[in-house]
C-alpha cells in the first residue's frame, strides 16, 4: 500500500448528502464529526425535481461536492402497497385515474434518477444508502432491480418499529413498516445495524387510516432520531474501518 494513502487529514470532515429529503440524517452529522453538503428535497430551493434542468443541476452539484456518503429516498407513494386500497376505492373516478397516472410517471422519473445518482456515487468510489419500502412495486422496475443485483450492493430489511416508529399521538403505537435498504458492498457494518426484525415485544398498528386527523402513512414516512443516528453510526464504523481518507478522494483497499 502506498504510504500516502495511510495519511488521514484531520482537517477534512467526511461529507454526507441526502436526496429527496429535508435535513433528516444530515441534521445529526455534527454529532459524529461529519459535514452536510446538502439535503435536496422534492422542491429543492424552490425548483421542482420534475424538471430535467433541475435534476441536471443537482447531479452536477453532487459531482463537484463529491460526498463520501449519499442517502437516497425517492418518493414511495406511487409504489406503496396501500395504493391497491386506493385504486380499489377510487379507481372508477377519472380524476383519480389521471392523478394516479401522473404521480406514477413522476415516481418512476424520480426513482430512475436516484439510480443514476447511485451509479455516479459508485463510479466516484463513495458510499450510499438507497431506501424504499420492502414490498413496494418499485423494486420490480428494471433499473432498480439491476442495481439490487449488482455486486456493488448489499441489502438489509428493517422493521422500523425497532427504531421507535410509532403512529401519531395520542395513539402512539408501534408501526412495523418493513423497509429495504440497499447499501454499497463495503458498508457491511451499516448493513448489520439496519438488518433488524421485530422482536415481538410490543403491539403494532397498521399504517393505514388516521389518528385525530393525522395520517398514519404520513407518519410512517418519517425517520426516527434513532434510525438516523444508527445510519450515521454504521457509516462512521465502515468509513473509518475500511479505508483511509485524503481530502477530495475516496480510498478503499
Amino acid at each position: 500500500m502506498d504510504e500516502a494513502w495511510k495519511t488521514i487529514k484531520t482537517d477534512c470532515e467526511p461529507t454526507v448528502a441526502e436526496i429527496f429529503s429535508v435535513p433528516r440524517v444530515t441534521a445529526f452529522v455534527q454529532e459524529f464529526g461529519f459535514l452536510s453538503v446538502g439535503a435536496y428535497d422534492l422542491n429543492h430551493a424552490g425548483h421542482d425535481f420534475r424538471h430535467t434542468e433541475v435534476r441536471r443541476s443537482v447531479r452536477a452539484e453532487l459531482e463537484v461536492s463529491n460526498p463520501d456518503f449519499i442517502i437516497l429516498t425517492p418518493p414511495c407513494d406511487p409504489f406503496s402497497t396501500l395504493q391497491y386500497v386506493n385504486d380499489y376505492l377510487y379507481g372508477h373516478d377519472p380524476k383519480y385515474q389521471r392523478r394516479r397516472q401522473q404521480r406514477l410517471q413522476d415516481g418512476i422519473i424520480f426513482l430512475k434518477y436516484c439510480v443514476i445518482l447511485t451509479q455516479d456515487q459508485i463510479r466516484r468510489g463513495g458510499r450510499f444508502l438507497f431506501e424504499h419500502p420492502a414490498y413496494a412495486t418499485s423494486w420490480l422496475i428494471k433499473e432498480l432491480s439491476d442495481l439490487r443485483k449488482s455486486p456493488e450492493t448489499i441489502e438489509a430489511i428493517s422493521h422500523q418499529c425497532m427504531f421507535g416508529l410509532r403512529s401519531p399521538k395520542p395513539e402512539a403505537i408501534h408501526m412495523r413498516k418493513a423497509t429495504r435498504f440497499l447499501v454499497d458492498s463495503r458498508s457491511q457494518h451499516l448493513q448489520t445495524l439496519l438488518d433488524v426484525k421485530c422482536n415481538k415485544g410490543h403491539a403494532h398498528v397498521s399504517i393505514d387510516g388516521s389518528v385525530g386527523g393525522q395520517s398514519r402513512s404520513k407518519a410512517a414516512q418519517t425517520w426516527t432520531d434513532k434510525l438516523c443516528r444508527t445510519i450515521l453510526q454504521g457509516f462512521d464504523s465502515d468509513y473509518h474501518g475500511n479505508g483511509a481518507y485524503i481530502c477530495g478522494t475516496h480510498a478503499s483497499y
